[in-house]
């Protein structure tokens, strides 16, 4: 009879706490931006204890740049969506000029990252949604600048699952950069590239998983980066930067001792840009720059100075003391042989001088 009372009473204590919890969950739900039959279209797969987000990177520009905004975001739970904490940091030149951070509402109640980063929904129960924050704040802050963030898949996947979920249009193209990616080429020696390992071997302060300590260390190891001689590779999301475009063209063609081929810019260019659009833009009558088409002088340059005269001569014209070089006088009347079949036309920044 004991056992049997005993076990009644079990059930009753279960049916009250499962009661409770009900009851305070129902509450919570209340309380949450979106209901979950809203967010349910928005959950993405999990695997390994996180849900991904893929990014539409269409175009990338090897540049060094001046100014960056890093940041880092927090998550409440396995859902990208799910920000509770986001900052970012200011960079132009070699300083940190400005800094921001909030804590987040994220569109549901559900924390199962609190062990990680120590925020409760008790905390951002008053705090701005992520929408309310990047129209009032966000937005104006990173407008016109790379973003950088340490493994950029993460902080910028969960800002466009975020945009997508809670009805957010984001400027595009949207430019970003990852200092994992730059530290891997600058650090080699370290044993791996986290956030916490770099920022010992660098000397920086660091509280881990505090959002505004985070970006303010991407900032700075962005920064090393930069001084050390790696420029960061540039992502676009969503179409081509005209401008990283731009200057991406020029500086090839700066670097590029024997000239640059337009066949070289397959991660820079626009989606269904041609090389008819290239010679407008930059050679004919050069939109943006002027280039020179150097095909026919590399190609006569590879000829003997006999060779280069008898062309001359076969088209009646004498080549006995000519001061003026003989491969401009080739150009000049056109009277260069044909390129060879499948050539690629090279292109060098006209002398302004």
């Amino acid at each position: 009879m004991g056992g049997f009372i005993f076990l009644v009473l079990v059930i009753a204590f279960w049916y009250y706490r499962h009661k409770k919890k009900a009851a305070l969950e129902a509450a919570l739900e209340k309380e949450a931006p979106m209901a979950k039959s809203e967010l349910q279209r928005f959950r993405l797969p999990v695997a390994n204890g996180f849900a991904r987000m893929s990014l539409p990177v269409t175009n990338r520009y090897n540049l060094p740049v001046d100014g960056f905004v890093a940041f880092d975001v927090e998550t409440a739970n396995e859902q990208p969506y799910s920000i509770c904490s986001i900052s970012a940091v200011k960079v132009q030149g070699s300083s940190i000029v400005d800094v921001i951070t909030s804590l987040i509402k994220p569109p549901e109640t559900r924390f199962t990252n609190t062990r990680i980063h120590g925020i409760t929904w008790g905390k951002v129960r008053n705090a701005p949604t992520f929408k309310e924050y990047y129209e009032s704040t966000f937005h104006d802050f990173i407008k016109g600048y790379v973003l950088v963030a340490h493994n950029a898949q993460f902080d910028m996947g969960c800002l466009l699952h975020v945009a997508e979920t809670e009805g957010i249009s984001l400027d595009k193209p949207l430019l970003f950069a990852d200092s994992l990616q730059s530290a891997r080429y600058v650090y080699r020696d370290l044993p791996n590239h986290k956030l916490d390992t770099i920022c010992r071997h660098l000397g920086i302060r660091l509280d881990h998983h505090d959002s505004c300590s985070d970006a303010r260390a991407c900032a700075q190891i962005m920064r090393d980066c930069i001084q050390k001689g790696a420029d960061p590779i540039i992502k676009s999301l969503f179409g081509s930067s005209q401008d990283l475009f731009v200057k991406s063209v020029l500086r090839r063609a700066r670097l590029t001792c024997g000239g640059m081929c337009y066949e070289a810019l397959y991660a820079e260019k626009p989606e269904g840009y041609t090389e008819a659009d290239f010679i407008r833009d930059f050679v004919d009558p050069g939109k943006y720059a002027k280039l020179k088409d150097v095909s026919y002088e590399i190609q006569l340059n590879k000829l003997r100075k006999p060779e280069l005269k008898k062309i001359l001569e076969d088209a009646g014209i004498p080549s006995k003391g000519l001061k003026k070089d003989l491969i401009a006088i080739i150009i000049e009347n056109g009277l260069a042989p044909a390129l060879p079949e499948g050539f690629s036309h090279v292109y060098r920044l006209e002398d302004t001088k």
